[in-house]
């Protein structure tokens, strides 16, 4: 393990058992619950991976002890500290027997156990049951480094560019395999003779290295399929999990902000295994600038722009000689690239779950598919099952006003300011001492507190390594702080968490409330001394200061008045200077700093299902106005015009890409029930007979003459178009023209 590093941190395990488990122990790679209900864990030792095998006693948390009777399982039941609801520890031999109970309990009180005034708890995920029984967490004391990467890379027949969704009676001809130092090794079909043996290479190496963790992009929905396809047809047990176990599936759906990815998730016993392609979608929540998840276009967001550009030469070359061992070279060089791809867009987008495994009762690959209110609530539930204390009943979900949110200038403002409140709700909450009503062991204003100590230690760490060069410390303790800022700004959503335990909605409303005084007080300051108001968003505001404000130093000094009106514990920071803002509509504006760098928010001026030509001319709109030229954009108006009836503009800047939020049958049944309208991206998934999920992007173009065409009678997909320009001139034209009445400058 990395001792420089991840245990410069490690005294916090131990003085923070709320926060990190009662067992400080390190070196935790693996957790799974074998076929025989044992729990088996494998931690690094030095350079060796030890195994453990044991038993351990499930649970449940019951209201009444009365719903065992007629149970005719083994269940001791405990009682528990404390008057709360569910005063009772239900403890079984296992957790299959568990289940069987939760059912019963289900059955007895007709009631289903995820109800919320259901009389049980259960917690149906028997890793976490164990992981919360012991308290231990994974990778403490590691950091990324020393934790066994393996990344994996199929090709089939056809090259590393033939999909192997569409392709799973395709023979398999080669797989790369990249190990946590870089190395790579290629097992070919003609080496092994066969493409059994070849999988029997394949699974032979894997084991071999052990590795802790198996990542790729689009692992679920392509490589595992693909190989667990191939196996099948040879009657071949692809062994890839410890203790050669063999990947199990199910189907699951994950909600990721508006939308339901659904997609088969695969398992093995000891491994973690992570896609990437799962991950980039977490991560443009809050970035939104994804065009699509394929693998180069994440690595376009994610990565080194020059670095990829030399990968790209290389993927774009072809074969000219025509030998099968020419091509066959060009393969290994250009999978060698896509793999190596796969790893960089893997470490940018995982280390932040990495942490969070070190904190939480999940398995990594589980601490991907949890939310942020989902994982506090299992720290509540770890901390007093220890403690032994009963729990709160869930409470009735109710709505309360939000933050302050205002827009009260529109168009183009000059010489624009904005302050925002640093942690306003965790602020709020630490402050005023607001806590769940439900929390008698009063855990939750502790582990906020823990957390804000935490991330000042870990950005002090991190300050002091990028003084001193060492990149891979800042790196850690940056990517720490990150994930404890993510925590404490989860606090206050979980107090309006439905599924919560310890949810509050009272004390949800109480943060509110005082955030929009605090708000209301500060825009009523900045007016009586003449400021403009232009946009506040819930913590922080965007204003133009006066005129009889000369200097730089005087409107600092202005903020620094403005932040010591404000309660002690409530601190505002100058957050930025911008030449130019455009305000469109609410929280939908673009900043243009003394840099030149323009920076857009919204949907309105960001949203990617529109077509690439409307949002680069935008853009450029948006960069006249800014720059005060606005007067050139009805000149850009026309050559986009110009070049839209000559045919200038290529197929692939008229293409929409709409993401497909629902599946095709949810949304075949809803216009059989007349419940939606018909959609483009939906009829064409459903025609081309191709197995598109809910997740998938659908890119297109409307084909016809007339301007007034519906999309989905006349949309064409991108990919089927041959050389043909068969675009729809006076419908793109139209576009255009609702583009320039909906933007005015």
């Amino acid at each position: 393990m990395t001792d420089n590093i991840a245990l410069d941190f490690s005294s916090i395990y131990s003085s923070s058992p709320a926060l990190f488990g009662a067992d400080p122990a390190p070196g935790l790679v693996g957790c799974a619950i074998d076929s025989e209900g044992w729990a088996c864990t494998w931690r690094r030792v030095g350079a060796d991976t030890l195994m453990n095998r044991e038993r351990f006693e499930a649970f449940l948390w019951l209201s009444d002890k009365s719903w065992a009777d007629g149970f005719g399982g083994d269940v001791k039941i405990r009682e528990l500290e404390g008057e709360q609801p569910f005063r009772y520890l239900a403890e079984l031999p296992s957790f299959a027997e568990a289940a069987a109970f939760s059912r019963h309990v289900a059955s007895q009180s007709g009631i289903n156990a995820n109800a919320p005034d259901s009389p049980q708890i259960f917690i149906n995920d028997a890793e976490s049951q164990y992981l919360m029984r012991c308290g231990a967490t994974y990778y403490k004391g590691m950091s990324w480094s020393d934790v066994k990467h393996l990344w994996l890379y199929p090709m089939c027949e056809g090259g590393p560019f033939v999909s192997l969704r569409d392709n799973l009676e395709t023979p398999l001809r080669a797989v790369c395999l990249r190990f946590s130092d870089g190395t790579k090794r290629f097992l070919l079909q003609r080496d092994y003779k066969n493409e059994r043996a070849l999988l029997e290479a394949v699974s032979s190496e894997i084991n071999a290295y052990d590795p802790d963790i198996v990542a790729g992009h689009q692992l679920f929905d392509c490589i595992m399929p693909y190989l667990t396809a191939r196996a099948k047809k040879h009657r071949f047990k692809l062994a890839l999990g410890r203790c050669a176990d063999v990947p199990s599936n199910r189907a699951v759906r994950q909600k990721i902000a508006e939308k339901n990815l659904d997609y088969r998730r695969y398992d093995v016993l000891g491994r973690e295994l992570i896609d990437t392609w799962v991950l980039a979608q977490l991560y443009d929540v809050s970035a939104r600038q994804m065009e699509s998840y394929e693998l180069l276009d994440v690595a376009e967001e994610l990565l080194d722009s020059a670095y990829l550009s030399e990968q790209k030469a290389i993927l774009a070359r072809r074969d000219t000689a025509g030998e099968a061992d020419s091509c066959l070279e060009l393969h290994r060089e250009q999978i060698g690239v896509l793999i190596d791809i796969s790893a960089q867009i893997t470490e940018a987008l995982s280390q932040s779950y990495f942490l969070q495994a070190q904190i939480f009762p999940y398995t990594y690959q589980n601490a991907v598919t949890r939310g942020n209110a989902t994982r506090i609530n299992s720290l509540f539930l770890r901390e007093y099952l220890r403690a032994g204390r009963s729990l709160p009943a869930r409470p009735t979900a109710q709505s309360f006003p939000g933050g302050f949110t205002s827009q009260e200038f529109s168009g183009l403002a000059h010489e624009v300011y904005h302050c925002d409140v640093q942690s306003l709700y965790p602020s709020i909450i630490t402050h005023w001492q607001i806590k769940p009503a439900g929390d008698s062991l009063n855990i939750f204003l502790g582990m906020l507190s823990q957390l804000r100590s935490f991330r000042l230690q870990a950005k002090e760490q991190a300050r002091a390594a990028k003084e001193n060069g060492l990149d891979e410390k800042y790196r850690y303790y940056h990517a720490l702080q990150t994930v404890f800022k993510i925590l404490i700004n989860s606090f206050y959503g979980y107090l309006g968490f439905e599924q919560g335990n310890f949810a509050d909605f009272t004390a949800a409303a109480q943060v509110t409330a005082r955030g929009r005084e605090i708000l209301q007080s500060m825009i009523a300051w900045l007016k009586e001394r003449g400021c403009t108001i232009i946009e506040v968003d819930t913590d922080g505001i965007y204003f133009m200061t006066p005129e009889t404000l000369h200097s730089e130093a005087e409107r600092q000094a202005l903020i620094k008045d403005l932040n010591d009106t404000l309660p002690s514990a409530i601190n505002l920071e100058f957050d930025g200077h911008y030449r130019a803002m455009y305000c469109h509509k609410m929280k939908n504006y673009a900043l243009l700093d003394y840099e030149g760098n323009i920076t857009l928010r919204g949907s309105a001026l960001r949203a990617r299902n529109v077509e690439p030509f409307l949002r680069e001319t935008l853009g450029q709109m948006l960069s006249l106005a800014l720059h005060d030229r606005s007067a050139e954009i009805p000149a850009l108006l026309r050559r986009v015009a110009d070049d839209l009836g000559a045919g200038r503009i290529p197929l692939a800047k008229l293409a929409k890409t709409d993401t497909l939020i629902s599946s095709l049958e949810s949304y075949s049944k809803k216009i059989g029930d007349g419940g939606r309208n018909r959609a483009a991206a939906y009829e064409l998934a459903l025609k081309s007979g191709r197995d598109y999920k809910a997740g998938d992007k659908v890119t297109y173009y409307v084909t016809g003459t007339k301007a007034t065409v519906s999309a989905w009678q006349n949309a064409k997909l991108l990919s089927d178009n041959t050389d043909a320009y068969d675009a729809n001139i006076k419908y793109y034209l139209s576009k255009l023209k609702d583009l320039e009445k909906k933007f005015s400058f």
